[in-house]
């Protein structure tokens, strides 16, 4: 069917071409090339298509702009990395993703605990207690601060507190922790230290520790003078357990001229809370906590002073001493003072 197709159409060429001869339009008759025509369904080119620039959309364009980079192929420029690894977004509703790996932990950790478990373990840790107790000595990690009073010669025992890492005080009783005397004495030291020092030790303590080249428990070490607590009426392990540092506070204290060791009373008076007025100051509004303390020399003193005070409030030191070593208030009748007023009413 193409071949005919193809001889006709040549045939009729050449009928016009000798009709345009004839006319005088055109003198030589031009080589005729006829086409093939190949019926080009289902058949494949051998030449391929030239490739022509597509210019892009505007409606392309803005999807690409919409378009969400791939994760796998976009990458930093700089470091090489994937994008999506650098930036991590946040999660919508972070407060839940926390609480949810917050509840897997503790069903992790989350162990049935019987009656039981508890009993054993409360078995196992007393008898690991009870054989560290017998196995290890106690020992005292803290640095204390010691002071001495009583001992004439201290500088090598000065040393031994020097050379664990204690330290030594010398002067104010408030900053001490330890006090190391041989006997019970009534130094001002050893009365004022009463309502602040933690514990009354004998030498040996420091000897001991020197040896073990650490302080050693100081309850293997307190000093015990039974002779010195029935002197001066007192228990001093007592005292300690009741130890009251503001013994004196809101109390008042007038002390006479002639007292003697007057600086030291005062320190005392002060150290333990008290407050020390002078004459002038007598007006004190609770007369019950308003005392004067005296001595033999300033009789004639005190029956002066019987028209700002009844004679109840006039005491003799011994009243300071006692209550400071008892560490409560003992102003009692037998450390009243009596400047010739007994017969004379109050």
């Amino acid at each position: 069917m193409a071949k005919d197709y193809a001889k006709l159409r040549s045939d009729k060429i050449k009928n016009n071409r000798q009709l345009l001869i004839q006319l005088g339009l055109q003198t030589t008759e031009p080589e005729v090339q006829v086409p093939t025509l190949i019926p080009t369904k289902n058949v494949k080119s051998s030449t391929p298509k030239e490739s022509q620039p597509r210019i892009p959309s505007r409606q392309s364009l803005r999807l690409k702009l919409l378009k969400k980079p791939s994760k796998e192929k976009e990458k930093d420029a700089l470091h090489g990395a994937p994008v999506s690894k650098i930036i991590k977004k946040p999660p919508k509703n972070p407060s839940v993703r926390t609480s949810h790996r917050l509840a897997k932990k503790e069903r992790k950790s989350y162990k049935e605990v019987t009656i039981e478990d508890l009993y054993q373990k409360d078995q196992i840790s007393g008898a690991m207690q009870a054989n560290k107790a017998f196995s290890e000595p106690k020992i005292s990690y803290s640095r204390p601060v010691v002071i001495f009073t009583g001992i004439e010669n201290f500088d090598s025992l000065r040393e031994i507190v020097g050379e664990l890492g204690g330290t030594v005080e010398y002067k104010d009783v408030q900053k001490a922790t330890h006090l190391v005397t041989d006997k019970i004495r009534r130094t001002p030291k050893f009365i004022s230290g009463i309502s602040h020092c933690s514990f009354y030790l004998n030498p040996n303590w420091l000897l001991q520790s020197q040896k073990a080249c650490h302080f050693l428990d100081e309850s293997k070490f307190v000093l015990d003078d039974v002779e010195g607590e029935a002197k001066f009426g007192f228990k001093l392990k007592e005292s300690l357990q009741n130890q009251n540092r503001t013994l004196f506070q809101s109390y008042h204290f007038y002390l006479t001229p002639s007292l003697l060791n007057r600086e030291t009373t005062i320190k005392l008076i002060t150290q333990a809370g008290g407050k020390v007025l002078r004459r002038n100051d007598t007006n004190c509004k609770d007369r019950n906590r308003y005392y004067v303390i005296s001595c033999s020399e300033d009789s004639k003193f005190c029956r002066e002073m019987l028209q700002q005070f009844p004679t109840s409030n006039f005491f003799d030191k011994e009243a300071l001493f006692s209550s400071l070593l008892n560490q409560e208030i003992r102003f009692l009748d037998q450390f009243r003072f009596d400047a010739g007023w007994s017969s004379t009413p109050a």
